[in-house]
C-alpha cells in the first residue's frame, strides 16, 4: 500500500486503481506538474507504522515506549531525500547530525551506504568506504553482511553491464534499512531487560565501554 505524494491518496501496487488515478491526478493537477510522467510514490502510513520506537522496561516488568522522536525524524527525513533524489537535503542532514554530536548507526549507515549507490552526484565506491567504516565502528555483523553482500553484488553486477537500475536498488535500501531498525528495536529491548535482571551492584560498575 502506497500514498501518491501528489495527493495522498493511498494505492495498491499492481491495482487498476493506480493507473486511473495517476491520470486523474494528472488531470486536476496545475500544467506545470500534469506534465510529470513520474509521480513520486512514498510509503504509506502503513509502512511507518512498523517502524516503532524502542522500548524500555521498567522496574515492576512493563513496557514503556521510549520517545526517540528526533533520531527517528532523521530516519524518514534521510529516506525521503533518497526517495526524491534531494542529494543535497540528504548530505545536509548528515552534517547536521555530525554537528549535533548524533553518532551513526545501523539504520542510518544503511542509509548512506546505499545513498552513495543511488546518488547521480557521488562516486559508488564510496559505499565501500562506508562499510569499512561500519567494521571499524563495531556495527553488528548481521547487518554489515547484508549490506556487504548487496553492494559486493552490485560491483560485480556493474562490471557484467546487467546491474540493476537506482529505482529498483532502492528497494534493497528500504529492506536493509528496515531490518536493521528492527535488529535495533529487539538489541535496545534485550539490553533494559538484562539491566532490569542484574544485580544493582553489577550495574554500578558498568562502563561505557560496556
Amino acid at each position: 500500500k502506497m500514498v501518491c505524494s501528489a495527493s495522498g491518496l493511498a494505492l495498491s501496487h499492481g491495482s487498476p486503481q493506480l493507473t486511473r488515478s495517476r491520470a486523474l491526478l494528472r488531470h486536476r493537477l496545475p500544467p506545470m506538474l500534469s506534465q510529470r510522467a513520474d509521480l513520486t510514490i512514498y510509503p504509506s502510513a502503513h509502512h511507518r507504522k512498523a517502524v516503532k520506537a524502542p522500548v524500555k522496561v521498567d522496574r515492576e516488568g512493563k513496557h514503556m515506549k521510549v520517545r526517540a522522536e528526533s533520531k527517528m525524524t532523521y530516519y524518514w527525513r534521510l529516506w525521503r531525500a533518497i526517495v526524491e533524489r534531494d542529494w543535497c537535503e540528504w548530505e545536509r542532514l548528515f552534517e547536521q547530525m555530525k554537528s549535533q554530536n548524533m553518532l551513526l548507526d545501523e539504520a542510518t549507515y544503511t542509509l548512506k551506504l546505499h545513498g552513495f549507490i543511488l546518488s547521480h552526484r557521488h562516486r559508488s565506491e564510496q559505499a565501500l568506504l562506508i562499510l569499512e567504516e561500519m567494521k571499524e565502528a563495531k556495527m553488528h555483523p548481521a547487518i554489515i553482511r547484508i549490506n556487504e553482500g548487496l553492494v559486493r553484488s552490485y560491483f560485480e553486477l556493474q562490471e557484467m553491464r546487467c546491474e540493476a537500475g537506482r529505482p529498483h536498488w532502492q528497494n534493497f535500501c528500504f529492506i536493509s534499512w528496515i531490518a536493521a531498525i528492527n535488529f535495533m528495536r529487539k538489541r535496545e529491548r534485550r539490553m533494559w531487560s538484562a539491566l532490569m535482571k542484574a544485580r544493582p551492584d553489577d550495574v554500578l560498575q558498568l562502563t561505557k565501554e560496556d
